[in-house]
């Protein structure tokens, strides 16, 4: 399976692109500022660049792209999701993130759809489509999310959900796996922080841990997460309800600043969790056995040497 990486102008070095491309046989670079792609975009160093995520699916020289975060790990081979049957019949897969959009939420009149409160929103830290038969569909979220993205970012949060209402706006179902995501994190003296998401293969096991607020735990935290309960991918959190799209459990965002460690910095970094509050922590190695001993011995706690 050949990896395209893409980035916008002098973030990656021919030095990089070198080091990087050692640890894949098959490794291609795209560059998103050259004048060569066939969608142009923008960068701005003051905001959050989600845009660069539907012009990199656009531009990507493969005809079904995998669209995976930098901060996402597959636990599957991912080639697996596309011999699944639900890709197979929709030609796409769109996961599932902890939220729902608000029955009043503009984007619904917008695109001529009806309020369903049995979908969740959409997360995109990983996604699959066949641009052979949905490349209308995603020049429509090219053009949510590039030419009127101020707009659609007052109540949109970026690229995830232009996606989604793409396919809702020219009717089109998706694929998308039967089972919610689960939050997997820490616990320290009973306080749970779910830093990544863990997504689901179509079949039901888990194929992917997406990180996504691993980037704001503190260092402190996670050396001592690191040095006393052996790294950071300890416990899990499902919904009993993970196959009922149309239940809800009691989710959030809480923060985490710290209170547990034994010699706390003044000036500690408050980094946010996930939680569901309503549920027992269980451990990770029940569902991805063995994740947190390959995470150490893959170099996984890298950013502590930065």
């Amino acid at each position: 399976m050949a990896i395209e990486l893409h980035y916008w102008d002098g973030e990656l070095t021919d030095e990089l692109k070198k080091e990087v491309s050692s640890m894949w046989p098959t490794m291609y670079f795209n560059d998103l500022s050259a004048p060569s792609n066939i969608l142009k975009t923008s960068f701005n160093h003051f905001y959050i660049n989600y845009q660069l995520k539907t012009a990199a699916v656009m531009n990507s020289r493969f005809a079904e792209p995998l669209l995976l975060d930098s901060d996402n790990i597959p636990v599957v081979d991912p080639e697996s999701l596309y011999e699944s049957s639900i890709y197979k019949e929709y030609n796409t897969l769109f996961w599932p993130d902890i939220a729902r959009t608000r029955p009043n939420n503009p984007m619904w009149a917008i695109t001529n759809t009806k309020c369903r409160m049995d979908e969740y929103e959409q997360e995109s830290g990983q996604l699959i489509v066949n641009k052979h038969k949905y490349f209308y569909h995603l020049q429509l979220a090219a053009w949510f999310n590039n030419n009127n993205l101020e707009y659609y970012n007052k109540f949109m949060l970026g690229d995830k959900d232009l996606f989604r209402f793409a396919w809702h706006a020219l009717k089109t179902k998706y694929g998308f796996p039967p089972k919610w995501l689960t939050s997997v994190g820490t616990v320290a003296d009973g306080f749970y922080c779910g830093h990544s998401f863990a997504q689901h293969h179509p079949n039901g096991s888990i194929a992917f841990l997406h990180g996504g607020l691993v980037k704001t735990m503190a260092k402190e935290v996670m050396k001592w997460q690191r040095e006393s309960h052996g790294g950071i991918f300890q416990v899990y959190k499902r919904s009993n309800y993970d196959e009922r799209h149309d239940m809800s459990i009691h989710v959030g965002i809480k923060l985490d600043g710290g209170e547990y460690l034994p010699k706390r910095p003044a000036d500690l970094h408050t980094a946010m969790c996930t939680d569901f509050y309503d549920i027992e922590p269980r451990p990770l190695d029940e569902v991805v056995p063995g994740f947190q001993k390959t995470f150490e011995e893959l170099g996984g706690y890298w950013m502590l040497d930065v």
